[in-house]
Formats: structure tokens, sequence, C-alpha cells
């Protein structure tokens, strides 16, 4: 019965961990971290950046004053996801010595990055309607919630037309 309890809390860590990176798949600027230097995120940044200006309608100076600010959320949030990670590694480096308040810990640890995470997302929602009208800052909202999904499906869409180059209609 215990073993089927512990299961279950690490089935809800886990849980909770994918939920925690859906939210915030993609960080920004962050040198230090080997996926930044990938050509593949480089192209997402850009689409994305592309993606934010067009459905917001920013201006020039709206974008230099957005951007920075915006890139520096994505770090902080980057960084939060990455301190969690390591949290999870450590309890799945335990194996079969992982204990209830191991588990407890960890799902702990999730949640606290979530509300640090939300605390974030409030702060800069702050700044953030400092440089922009109220209908802009619903139109970010808006676009924020939509482009991962929007990025996906054209990726998803030139994978498709690559695969179809090959072939010829008989």
């Amino acid at each position: 019965m215990r073993n089927m309890n512990m299961k279950r809390v690490f089935t809800l860590c886990g849980i909770l961990f994918i939920l925690l990176l859906s939210g915030n798949a993609f960080a920004q600027n962050a040198p230090k971290h080997k996926h930044h230097n990938n050509n593949r995120w480089k192209e997402y940044m850009a689409q994305k950046k592309e993606f934010l200006i067009k459905e917001v309608g920013m201006t020039d100076e709206e974008q230099k004053k957005f951007f920075p600010l915006y890139d520096e959320l994505q770090q902080k949030k980057f960084d939060i996801q990455c301190e969690t990670r390591r949290e999870i590694r450590t309890l799945q480096e335990k194996k079969g010595d992982v204990s209830e308040s191991d588990y407890l810990k960890i799902a702990n640890a999730i949640n606290n990055s979530r509300l640090k995470d939300a605390q974030l997302d409030n702060d800069y929602y702050r700044k953030f309607s400092r440089l922009f009208s109220a209908e802009k800052l619903y139109k970010l909202q808006v676009a924020e919630l939509r482009v991962n999904k929007e990025i996906l499906k054209k990726s998803q869409g030139r994978q498709e037309d690559k695969r179809d180059a090959g072939c010829t209609a008989q």
C-alpha cells in the first residue's frame, strides 16, 4: 500500500513538473545554457518575437522598450525551471531510497516554482502595463497563450511539406 502511495506521489510530481514546463517551455537570452546556441532555438525565438509584434501591433519604439523586459522575465522563469529540474533529478537519482518526505519536498518545490512563476508574471504585467495601452496589453496576453501552439503548427506544416516534396503524383 505504501509503495502504491509513493508511486502516486511520484506520478503527481511528474505531472506537476510537466505542467510547470508546458507554460514556459522556452526562455530567452541565456547564453549560459547550451540550447541557447542552437539554431532551432534562435529560429524559435525569432518566430516568437515576430508573432508577438504582429499580434500586439507593436511600434518600433514599443519593441525597444518591451523586449529587454520580456527577455529578462523569460530568463528568470527559465532559471526557476532549472532549479526545479535539478531537485527532481536529485530525487530520481535516489531510486529505491525515496521516502514520503522526499516526494513531498519535491512536490512542494514544484508548487513553489509555479507560485514564483506566477509572481513574476504579475510583476512584469505591471511593467508591461506602463508600456502598452489596455488593448495592447490584452493582445499581448492572448498572443502569449497562443504563440507556442502557432509556432508548432507552422513547424509541423514545414515538416509535412519537406516529406511531400520528395513525392511525385502518379
